[in-house]
């Protein structure tokens, strides 16, 4: 399997997980539960998905660190929202639910900018692979 199929495999689960977890914190408190685990387990899936680099295969498929972090630190965002937004809404606090969805939707641009430099990394790996 290529370095982009195991990407865009990758990617569309990782979406597919963040639509259902979205869609549990907005109907009920587990999705707050599952947000907050979501980190450690997207954490566990990359990490098995691309194995570590080897000396003697440079041209392996692991994302660089930069876009790794840029991935995982955009989950720890989204899980405080998450946590945040289950705190005012059990508190029946009168603070706009909708700031914390913009702050939510402003975390997008930078996980899109990750994504397209991860797919160049996985597409250049693939070159110099064949």
């Amino acid at each position: 399997m290529t370095c982009v199929r195991k990407f865009i495999i990758c990617e569309s689960i990782v979406i597919l997980g963040i639509a259902l977890i979205g869609l549990f914190t907005y109907f009920s408190p587990i999705g707050t539960l599952l947000m907050g685990i979501f980190p450690l387990s997207y954490h566990a899936f990359r990490k098995k998905f691309y194995p570590q680099p080897s000396r003697t295969l440079p041209a392996d498929c692991r994302p660089a660190t930069k876009v790794y972090l840029a991935y995982i630190s955009t989950m720890l965002i989204c899980t405080i929202i998450a946590l945040l937004y289950s705190t005012f809404v059990n508190l029946q606090s009168k603070i706009p639910i909708y700031m914390l969805y913009s702050l939510l939707i402003s975390c997008i641009p930078f996980a899109i900018k990750a994504t397209m430099q991860e797919y160049k990394i996985a597409k250049q790996k693939d070159e110099l692979i064949n």
